[in-house]
């Protein structure tokens, strides 16, 4: 709006005939110029002064006069002033209409916004253009309505509508407000039009976005598989999966909303929710990470290869040794009941981590099927490690879905200790010995060997194991972070957070 609209839609204002719509056009205005604001201030001051006028009516004309001039009003507002006051003088019986124009002004010092009247704000189309910042090369872009598929290049800007794919790698856009969203490895992001203010769609993948305070009524929407994320301005990832989508939440607050049947949760800082198709929507507290070195998801769903996905120094990748164990949407099937890994990486980082914190942890998710009631006994072997650790799951464990195992071990006067949390009111507490027969001749990690097995079980008994998540912690962990993990739910994503390469 230019001084002069300014100027005579103020006047109706004054008069009393402006309508809804020219009342939130004013406003508008005078949000986005400091000079307008101050005049339409000024003016709803003199207007009450003026309606409640009870003295020398020229020399409050002089006063306005002077106030007008030193803001620098113009020539047609102080005309329009003058005439105000001499015909104001003359009726008594105009309605007052000043408390409204008061109320503007308010509306403007306040920073309230167009919504008071009612009147729908339009977004800044520009502020939903993004930057390409950082990317691989494999990343590339293409348009809605373009069989084009282009290559990305740093200052790039993307608008929707438009598809961003990492392939292999990364990418991370910027926009002018200072918000930054990254889509990670294996990812795809709808740019959405910007007619409503910034509107992504993560179709596949995982992504997480730092976002700086949205105006009031255009939040950061992000639409995924099952739900929808609105945001003011807060740190948060979200991840698809099999299973569902997952928000985890780092800074501030998110309003998750589930389409299937319109539940909404508000999501804090250090909670997560996962939106399924069905199945419970309530929230969760995010997993202890601190001191993983390795994690796998198990959601490859080929080859012989595990990945390692904490994104913490050299990859522990892990070789699947038996042919026969197959991959399914919620894992690797372990057919045989002893899944041989061999670590394809260099394990230094877990080493390190065991020898300077004195414990590790080895925490899986999995679920167990048999054709016994017999307890299931699972061991873990390490080779090079001169022990075998063993952890007894109780008979409900079978069948049931997936289970929550963490064996912790922790050097207690010299000797390792291990403690079994598999969920169950029991724990076994075994003693490993020394510890110069555990980490003190531990230079390498050659095979890690999860055996799940009947005990005691008749001859016949089959047992198979559906691996869902397997993590190794270079320290251990304590009761109560095992029962956040297990409380947080099977992780479908790697770490938001950097994890802290020192612990």
């Amino acid at each position: 709006m230019n001084s002069q609209r300014f100027d005579d839609v103020l006047a109706k204002c004054l008069e009393g005939s402006a309508t809804a719509v020219e009342q939130a056009e004013l406003v508008a205005a005078a949000e986005d110029s400091d000079e307008l604001a101050s005049r339409l201030r000024q003016a709803a001051i003199m207007d009450a002064s003026l309606r409640s006028l009870g003295r020398d009516r020229d020399a409050f004309l002089r006063s306005v006069q002077a106030r007008l001039t030193r803001k620098g009003a113009s020539a047609k507002f102080s005309s329009h002033m003058r005439g105000r006051i001499e015909r104001t003088t003359r009726s008594s019986r105009q309605r007052p209409l000043w408390p409204a124009l008061l109320a503007m002004a308010a509306v403007v010092a306040l920073g309230v916004g167009l919504a008071l009247f009612g009147i729908p704000q339009k977004a800044d189309p520009e502020q939903a253009v993004a930057t390409v910042l950082e990317f691989d090369p494999a990343a590339t872009i293409s348009v809605a309505g373009s069989p084009s598929v282009l290559a990305l290049a740093v200052g790039m800007r993307v608008s929707g509508p438009s598809s961003l794919r990492s392939a292999d790698g990364h990418v991370v856009l910027g926009y002018p407000d200072g918000s930054r969203i990254e889509a990670r490895r294996s990812t795809t992001v709808d740019i959405l039009s910007a007619s409503r203010g910034k509107q992504v769609r993560l179709s596949s993948g995982s992504m997480c976005a730092d976002v700086a305070k949205q105006p009031d009524g255009f939040p950061l929407v992000v639409q995924v598989p099952y739900a929808e994320a609105s945001v003011i301005g807060t740190r948060f990832g979200l991840a698809t999966s099999t299973r569902g989508t997952l928000l985890q939440v780092l800074e501030g607050t998110v309003s998750y909303r589930r389409l299937s049947d319109g539940a909404t949760v508000s999501v804090a800082a250090g909670q997560n929710v996962l939106a399924s198709a069905e199945g419970d929507f309530g929230v969760r507290p995010n997993r202890i990470d601190s001191g993983m070195k390795a994690l796998y998801l198990f959601n490859e769903m080929s080859g012989d290869r595990v990945h390692d996905v904490s994104g913490i120094g050299e990859p522990m990748d892990l070789a699947v040794r038996d042919p026969a164990d197959a991959w399914t949407p919620d894992g690797l099937n372990d057919k045989s009941g002893r899944t041989g890994i061999s670590f394809t990486g260099n394990a230094a980082k877990f080493i390190q981590g065991i020898k300077r914190n004195h414990g590790l942890t080895i925490e899986f998710w999995a679920t167990v099927r048999g054709t016994t009631s017999a307890p299931t006994v699972c061991v873990v072997k390490m080779s090079n490690a001169s022990f075998t650790s063993t952890t007894w799951l109780n008979p409900c464990s079978r069948d049931q879905g997936p289970r929550h195992v963490a064996m912790v071990f922790n050097e207690v006067d010299g000797r390792f200790l291990l403690t079994s949390y598999d969920g169950s009111p029991d724990i076994q507490v075994k003693d490993l010995g020394p510890v110069s027969t555990t980490y003190g001749t531990l230079t390498r990690l050659d095979d890690v060997t999860i055996e799940m097995s009947p005990d005691a079980a008749p001859a016949g008994a089959t047992l198979t194991t559906e691996f869902h998540m397997l993590a190794f912690f270079g320290r251990a962990l304590t009761a109560s972070e095992v029962d956040q993990n297990r409380a947080a739910g099977i992780p479908v994503a790697a770490p938001f957070e950097g994890l802290d390469a020192s612990r």
